[in-house]
């Protein structure tokens, strides 16, 4: 049977045949916006959070890998939201079993 794989289940196979170890970019105004989208979801301002995660996925894509740091922040606004879908916790459980 044919599968199209989503760019997330590409990155998620990425991670494990690469260990789970992911190059990220180096720079001020890189580590700023990771402390800004931080501070946006500890206040509870998930529309701004999530549309610097939407756009910092932009700027990696392609580049580099999504780092776990960014893909927790993004589930913790999908648990806020109660928008968690069994797809995500079925990859989530998966990557968690394959780090054992």
């Amino acid at each position: 049977m044919d599968r199209a794989w989503s760019y997330e289940d590409a990155e998620w196979i990425y991670d494990q045949e690469n260990d789970y170890k992911i190059s990220e970019p180096e720079g001020e105004h890189y580590q700023w916006r990771k402390k800004y989208i931080e501070s946006l979801i500890e206040r509870h301002q998930g529309a701004a959070a999530a549309s610097q995660i939407s756009a910092m996925e932009t700027e990696l894509h392609g580049n580099y890998a999504i780092p776990d740091w960014l893909r927790i922040e993004k589930m913790r606004l999908a648990f806020r939201a109660n928008n968690f879908s069994a797809a995500d916790a079925k990859r989530l459980s998966a990557s968690r079993s394959a780090r054992r």
